[in-house]
Formats: structure tokens, C-alpha cells, sequence
């Protein structure tokens, strides 16, 4: 059994149920090349916290720790990186600006706090 610290712990903030979707793009533009094409990755977010999203998708180039840019409905342009990536999707931790905080925080308003 794994023992939970701070060094492991994935949720420290609460999560919301936030089913919108994204719009996942790097500064190089290489998240999703299909025949040559750049384009940004399209994906679910399932939850949202302060900290960040967990979002649905089939990226298969993002690493962890990899600056992204997101575009999601209802709360904007929001940068990250990489948390984790996992099969079916990948988590992704906000850039802890003022702005950034300030659009999150109005959005978990009135949303329903997962168990």
C-alpha cells in the first residue's frame, strides 16, 4: 500500500466535475500532426481544481513536465504543464498567475464538488 505525502499527493486542492472542452497546444506546435498539419489538440476536461485539470484526450506526444497552452470553455486561455500522462489522457498543473487564478476561482463557483 502506498502511503500518502506531500511529495505523492495528487489532489491537494478540490476537484469539480467540469465536462467542457479543451483546446491543447505547445510553443512547438507538435502536440498533434496528422499528414503534416499542426493543429491543437482537442480533448474533455473531467475535473478542475485551483491546481489544475485532468483532461480526457488521445495525445500521444506530451511528456511530463511540458509547458502546454490550453483554450477551455468557460474559463479561457490557461498555460500549465504536464503533470502526469496516463492511458486515455493526462493532467495538467496551471501556471500560478493572479489572472489565471482569478478565472478559475469564478468558474468552480456553483460547481459540484467531487466526493
Amino acid at each position: 500500500m502506498m502511503k500518502i505525502t506531500g511529495s505523492n499527493l495528487r489532489n491537494r486542492d478540490p476537484r469539480y466535475v467540469y465536462d467542457k472542452p479543451v483546446r491543447i497546444h505547445s510553443d512547438d506546435d507538435n502536440i498533434d500532426e496528422i499528414e503534416g498539419q499542426k493543429r491543437p489538440a482537442k480533448g474533455i476536461v473531467h475535473n478542475v481544481s485551483m491546481s489544475g485539470v485532468a483532461i480526457s484526450t488521445d495525445l500521444a506526444l506530451v511528456e511530463n513536465g511540458q509547458f502546454v497552452n490550453m483554450h477551455i470553455e468557460g474559463l479561457g486561455e490557461i498555460a500549465g504543464n504536464v503533470a502526469r500522462v496516463y492511458k486515455g489522457g493526462v493532467a495538467i498543473a496551471f501556471e500560478e498567475d493572479e489572472e489565471s487564478k482569478k478565472r478559475v476561482a469564478t468558474a468552480l463557483r456553483g460547481l459540484n464538488q467531487l466526493a
